[in-house]
Protein backbone atom coordinates (compact mmCIF):
# COMPACT_ATOMS: atom_id res chain seq x y z
CA UNK A 1 0.00 0.00 0.00
CA UNK A 2 1.13 3.23 -0.39
CA UNK A 3 2.25 5.75 2.78
CA UNK A 4 1.29 9.04 3.15
CA UNK A 5 0.88 11.40 1.08
CA UNK A 6 1.81 15.13 2.21
CA UNK A 7 1.97 16.37 -1.27
CA UNK A 8 -0.11 16.79 -3.91
CA UNK A 9 0.41 14.11 -7.11
CA UNK A 10 0.71 16.68 -9.35
CA UNK A 11 3.03 18.42 -7.66
CA UNK A 12 5.27 15.61 -7.68
CA UNK A 13 4.64 14.55 -11.26
CA UNK A 14 5.67 18.01 -12.50
CA UNK A 15 8.98 18.44 -10.24
CA UNK A 16 10.23 15.28 -11.64
CA UNK A 17 9.79 16.64 -15.24
CA UNK A 18 12.39 18.79 -16.93
CA UNK A 19 11.59 22.71 -17.32
CA UNK A 20 11.19 22.73 -20.77
CA UNK A 21 8.35 20.01 -20.77
CA UNK A 22 6.16 21.16 -17.64
CA UNK A 23 4.01 23.28 -19.76
CA UNK A 24 2.60 20.02 -21.95
CA UNK A 25 0.78 19.88 -18.70
CA UNK A 26 -0.75 22.90 -17.60
CA UNK A 27 -4.69 20.99 -17.16
CA UNK A 28 -3.54 20.22 -13.40
CA UNK A 29 -7.29 19.44 -12.73
CA UNK A 30 -6.92 17.02 -15.89
CA UNK A 31 -3.69 15.97 -14.34
CA UNK A 32 -4.74 15.33 -11.46
CA UNK A 33 -7.31 12.86 -11.83
CA UNK A 34 -5.40 10.99 -14.03
CA UNK A 35 -2.36 10.18 -11.77
CA UNK A 36 -5.37 9.45 -8.82
CA UNK A 37 -6.54 6.72 -10.96
CA UNK A 38 -3.14 5.44 -11.83
CA UNK A 39 -2.42 5.27 -7.83
CA UNK A 40 -5.51 3.16 -7.46
CA UNK A 41 -4.94 0.93 -10.31
CA UNK A 42 -1.36 0.15 -8.82
CA UNK A 43 -2.52 -0.08 -5.35
CA UNK A 44 -5.12 -2.59 -6.68
CA UNK A 45 -2.81 -4.66 -8.66
CA UNK A 46 -0.51 -4.99 -6.06
CA UNK A 47 -1.66 -3.78 -2.65
CA UNK A 48 1.07 -5.30 -0.60
CA UNK A 49 4.35 -3.28 -2.24
CA UNK A 50 4.43 -0.18 0.31
CA UNK A 51 5.64 2.66 -1.33
CA UNK A 52 5.15 6.67 -1.47
CA UNK A 53 2.29 7.38 -3.95
CA UNK A 54 4.46 10.91 -4.54
CA UNK A 55 7.19 8.95 -5.38
CA UNK A 56 5.56 7.20 -7.81
CA UNK A 57 3.99 9.52 -9.27
CA UNK A 58 7.35 10.97 -10.40
CA UNK A 59 8.30 7.75 -12.03
CA UNK A 60 5.14 8.20 -14.01
CA UNK A 61 6.66 11.47 -15.02
CA UNK A 62 9.65 10.31 -16.16
CA UNK A 63 7.76 7.49 -18.42
CA UNK A 64 5.42 9.69 -20.09
CA UNK A 65 7.52 13.16 -20.29
CA UNK A 66 5.55 15.72 -22.32
CA UNK A 67 3.65 12.86 -24.29
CA UNK A 68 0.44 13.30 -22.73
CA UNK A 69 -1.32 10.38 -24.62
CA UNK A 70 1.46 7.96 -23.62
CA UNK A 71 -0.58 8.50 -19.56
CA UNK A 72 -3.29 6.82 -21.11
CA UNK A 73 -1.45 3.28 -22.57
CA UNK A 74 1.12 3.26 -19.44
CA UNK A 75 1.20 -0.09 -17.94
CA UNK A 76 0.83 1.16 -14.67
CA UNK A 77 0.67 -2.57 -12.67
CA UNK A 78 4.07 -3.22 -14.60
CA UNK A 79 5.57 -0.08 -13.94
CA UNK A 80 4.28 -0.10 -10.08
CA UNK A 81 6.08 -3.28 -9.46
CA UNK A 82 9.35 -2.43 -11.23
CA UNK A 83 9.36 0.88 -8.90
CA UNK A 84 8.95 -0.91 -6.09
CA UNK A 85 11.45 -3.71 -6.47
CA UNK A 86 13.76 -0.55 -7.47
CA UNK A 87 12.49 1.07 -4.56
CA UNK A 88 14.05 -2.14 -2.68
CA UNK A 89 10.98 -3.22 -1.54
CA UNK A 90 10.62 -7.18 -0.42
CA UNK A 91 6.58 -7.56 -1.64
CA UNK A 92 7.67 -6.07 -4.61
CA UNK A 93 10.71 -8.41 -5.27
CA UNK A 94 8.75 -11.49 -4.48
CA UNK A 95 6.10 -10.76 -6.12
CA UNK A 96 8.47 -10.46 -9.28
CA UNK A 97 9.89 -13.67 -8.93
CA UNK A 98 6.65 -15.10 -8.32
CA UNK A 99 5.03 -13.36 -11.76
CA UNK A 100 7.99 -12.97 -14.19
CA UNK A 101 10.50 -16.18 -13.22
CA UNK A 102 9.11 -17.99 -15.61
CA UNK A 103 9.65 -15.82 -18.29
CA UNK A 104 13.68 -15.53 -16.76
CA UNK A 105 13.83 -19.71 -17.41
CA UNK A 106 12.50 -19.89 -20.66
CA UNK A 107 14.77 -17.00 -21.73
CA UNK A 108 17.59 -18.81 -20.53
CA UNK A 109 16.48 -22.25 -21.65
CA UNK A 110 17.66 -21.20 -25.02
CA UNK A 111 20.86 -20.57 -24.46
CA UNK A 112 23.54 -23.45 -23.98
CA UNK A 113 24.02 -24.92 -20.62
CA UNK A 114 27.25 -23.63 -19.18
CA UNK A 115 25.36 -22.82 -15.79
CA UNK A 116 23.17 -24.72 -13.73
CA UNK A 117 19.35 -23.64 -13.61
CA UNK A 118 19.36 -22.25 -10.16
CA UNK A 119 22.71 -20.38 -10.57
CA UNK A 120 21.43 -19.21 -14.36
CA UNK A 121 18.32 -17.91 -12.34
CA UNK A 122 20.38 -16.49 -9.73
CA UNK A 123 22.75 -14.42 -11.95
CA UNK A 124 19.72 -12.76 -13.69
CA UNK A 125 17.54 -12.05 -10.74
CA UNK A 126 20.61 -10.53 -9.47
CA UNK A 127 21.36 -8.58 -12.56
CA UNK A 128 18.12 -7.36 -12.47
CA UNK A 129 16.81 -6.88 -8.65
CA UNK A 130 20.36 -5.71 -6.74
CA UNK A 131 21.81 -2.51 -6.94
CA UNK A 132 25.16 -1.82 -9.34
CA UNK A 133 27.64 -0.25 -8.04
CA UNK A 134 27.51 3.56 -7.59
CA UNK A 135 23.98 3.40 -8.79
CA UNK A 136 20.48 2.10 -8.82
CA UNK A 137 18.83 -1.35 -9.98
CA UNK A 138 18.72 -2.33 -13.46
CA UNK A 139 15.13 -2.39 -13.57
CA UNK A 140 15.16 1.31 -11.98
CA UNK A 141 15.29 2.09 -15.74
CA UNK A 142 12.16 0.16 -17.01
CA UNK A 143 9.94 3.22 -18.06
CA UNK A 144 7.22 1.19 -19.22
CA UNK A 145 7.70 1.24 -23.03
CA UNK A 146 6.16 -1.99 -23.30
CA UNK A 147 5.32 -4.98 -20.80
CA UNK A 148 7.56 -5.51 -18.05
CA UNK A 149 7.64 -9.03 -19.32
CA UNK A 150 9.07 -8.15 -22.65
CA UNK A 151 11.79 -5.85 -20.83
CA UNK A 152 12.73 -8.72 -18.83
CA UNK A 153 13.21 -10.63 -22.62
CA UNK A 154 15.33 -8.34 -24.09
CA UNK A 155 17.30 -7.93 -20.47
CA UNK A 156 17.85 -11.24 -19.54
CA UNK A 157 18.49 -12.77 -23.22
CA UNK A 158 21.30 -9.69 -23.30
CA UNK A 159 22.69 -11.07 -19.92
CA UNK A 160 22.84 -14.76 -21.26
CA UNK A 161 24.81 -13.71 -24.27
CA UNK A 162 27.30 -11.68 -22.27
CA UNK A 163 27.45 -14.46 -19.71
CA UNK A 164 27.93 -17.64 -22.14
CA UNK A 165 30.13 -15.61 -24.74
CA UNK A 166 32.76 -14.93 -21.70
CA UNK A 167 32.79 -18.83 -21.14
CA UNK A 168 33.18 -19.15 -25.14
CA UNK A 169 30.31 -21.00 -25.22
CA UNK A 170 27.93 -20.82 -28.66
CA UNK A 171 24.50 -19.30 -27.73
CA UNK A 172 21.11 -18.63 -29.51
CA UNK A 173 18.57 -16.44 -27.62
CA UNK A 174 15.14 -15.21 -29.10
CA UNK A 175 15.18 -11.44 -28.35
CA UNK A 176 11.88 -9.54 -29.34
CA UNK A 177 13.90 -6.83 -31.31
CA UNK A 178 10.77 -4.50 -31.88
CA UNK A 179 11.22 -4.39 -27.92
CA UNK A 180 14.78 -3.26 -27.71
CA UNK A 181 14.62 0.19 -27.09
CA UNK A 182 13.68 -0.02 -23.63
CA UNK A 183 17.19 -0.56 -23.21
CA UNK A 184 19.01 1.47 -25.44
CA UNK A 185 21.66 3.45 -23.76
CA UNK A 186 20.11 6.87 -25.36
CA UNK A 187 16.18 5.31 -24.84
CA UNK A 188 15.73 5.23 -28.65
CA UNK A 189 14.35 2.80 -30.51
CA UNK A 190 16.41 0.62 -33.03
CA UNK A 191 15.37 0.34 -36.95
CA UNK A 192 14.05 -3.49 -35.94
CA UNK A 193 11.35 -1.38 -33.50
CA UNK A 194 9.92 0.44 -36.29
CA UNK A 195 8.67 -2.75 -38.16
CA UNK A 196 5.24 -2.14 -37.10
CA UNK A 197 5.16 1.73 -37.57
CA UNK A 198 2.64 1.35 -40.70
CA UNK A 199 0.29 -0.92 -38.67
CA UNK A 200 -0.03 1.31 -35.68
CA UNK A 201 -0.72 4.14 -38.24
CA UNK A 202 -3.31 2.14 -39.74
CA UNK A 203 -4.73 1.64 -36.24
CA UNK A 204 -4.88 5.12 -35.15
CA UNK A 205 -6.92 6.42 -38.47
CA UNK A 206 -9.38 3.14 -37.84
CA UNK A 207 -9.58 4.97 -34.34
CA UNK A 208 -10.12 8.43 -35.83
CA UNK A 209 -12.80 7.50 -38.56
CA UNK A 210 -14.59 5.90 -34.95
CA UNK A 211 -14.44 9.25 -33.45
CA UNK A 212 -17.69 11.44 -34.14
CA UNK A 213 -17.06 14.82 -36.07
CA UNK A 214 -17.32 17.09 -33.26
CA UNK A 215 -14.97 14.56 -31.35
CA UNK A 216 -11.92 14.93 -33.90
CA UNK A 217 -12.78 18.98 -34.31
CA UNK A 218 -11.81 19.13 -30.97
CA UNK A 219 -8.34 17.34 -30.70
CA UNK A 220 -8.08 18.85 -34.25
CA UNK A 221 -8.13 22.31 -32.29
CA UNK A 222 -6.11 21.49 -29.29
CA UNK A 223 -3.46 19.78 -31.13
CA UNK A 224 -3.01 19.78 -34.32
CA UNK A 225 -3.92 23.55 -34.46
CA UNK A 226 -2.56 24.54 -31.09
CA UNK A 227 -5.17 26.28 -29.77
CA UNK A 228 -4.86 26.86 -25.76
CA UNK A 229 -7.22 25.34 -23.41
CA UNK A 230 -8.57 28.67 -23.19
CA UNK A 231 -9.23 29.35 -26.68
CA UNK A 232 -11.40 26.20 -26.49
CA UNK A 233 -13.66 27.01 -23.60
CA UNK A 234 -14.22 30.33 -24.42
CA UNK A 235 -15.43 29.21 -28.22
CA UNK A 236 -17.62 27.06 -26.48
CA UNK A 237 -18.84 28.86 -23.77
CA UNK A 238 -17.80 26.39 -20.85
CA UNK A 239 -15.09 26.05 -17.78
CA UNK A 240 -11.74 25.47 -19.15
CA UNK A 241 -11.72 22.38 -16.77
CA UNK A 242 -14.56 20.97 -18.66
CA UNK A 243 -12.90 21.20 -21.47
CA UNK A 244 -9.62 20.02 -20.59
CA UNK A 245 -11.62 17.26 -19.17
CA UNK A 246 -13.10 16.80 -22.60
CA UNK A 247 -10.38 16.39 -24.34
CA UNK A 248 -8.82 13.96 -21.92
CA UNK A 249 -11.67 11.63 -22.22
CA UNK A 250 -11.32 11.68 -26.20
CA UNK A 251 -7.72 11.15 -26.10
CA UNK A 252 -8.52 8.37 -23.94
CA UNK A 253 -11.39 6.91 -25.66
CA UNK A 254 -8.88 7.41 -29.20
CA UNK A 255 -6.47 5.07 -27.09
CA UNK A 256 -8.93 2.64 -26.34
CA UNK A 257 -10.19 2.03 -29.90
CA UNK A 258 -6.28 2.37 -31.01
CA UNK A 259 -5.80 -0.68 -29.01
CA UNK A 260 -8.88 -2.48 -30.64
CA UNK A 261 -7.93 -1.57 -34.23
CA UNK A 262 -4.14 -2.86 -33.55
CA UNK A 263 -5.03 -5.85 -31.75
CA UNK A 264 -7.81 -6.97 -35.09
CA UNK A 265 -4.74 -6.31 -37.13
CA UNK A 266 -2.75 -8.18 -35.94
CA UNK A 267 -3.89 -10.47 -33.91
CA UNK A 268 -2.19 -9.76 -30.84
CA UNK A 269 -3.36 -9.47 -27.23
CA UNK A 270 -4.39 -6.14 -25.42
CA UNK A 271 -1.11 -6.38 -23.30
CA UNK A 272 1.00 -6.43 -26.59
CA UNK A 273 -1.38 -3.87 -28.60
CA UNK A 274 -0.85 -1.62 -25.43
CA UNK A 275 3.08 -1.40 -25.80
CA UNK A 276 3.25 -1.06 -29.88
CA UNK A 277 1.20 1.86 -29.01
CA UNK A 278 3.21 2.98 -26.10
CA UNK A 279 6.14 2.45 -29.01
CA UNK A 280 5.38 5.29 -31.13
CA UNK A 281 8.30 6.62 -31.81
CA UNK A 282 7.30 10.36 -32.53
CA UNK A 283 5.20 10.13 -29.73
CA UNK A 284 0.93 9.37 -29.75
CA UNK A 285 -0.02 12.96 -29.79
CA UNK A 286 2.60 13.77 -32.52
CA UNK A 287 1.60 10.73 -34.70
CA UNK A 288 -2.25 12.02 -34.51
CA UNK A 289 -1.63 15.28 -34.89
CA UNK A 290 -0.05 14.77 -38.68
CA UNK A 291 -2.79 12.16 -39.55
CA UNK A 292 -5.57 14.97 -38.21
CA UNK A 293 -3.76 17.59 -40.29
CA UNK A 294 -3.74 15.53 -43.39
CA UNK A 295 -7.88 14.40 -43.13
CA UNK A 296 -10.30 17.20 -44.66
CA UNK A 297 -13.02 17.65 -42.13
CA UNK A 298 -16.33 19.55 -42.73
CA UNK A 299 -16.96 22.14 -41.12
CA UNK A 300 -20.14 22.67 -38.74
Amino acid sequence: MFGPMPRSLVVAFIDALPPEQRTAWSDHQALDTSLADAVAAAQAAHPGIRTDANAFAGRIAQAVGADRARLGVLPIPDLYLAFGCAMGDRVAADTFIRLHGGQIDRVLAKAERGLDVAERRQAALTHILAPRAGGPAKIDGYRGRGSLDSWIRVVVARLAVDLFRRRGAEVEVAVDPMLLQEVQPDGQPDRESRRHEADVTGALEDALERLDADERRLLRERFAQGRTTDELATARGVHRTTIARRVDQVRAKLATLAREALRQRLRVDEATATSLLAMVPDGLDVSVNRLLASRAEPQP
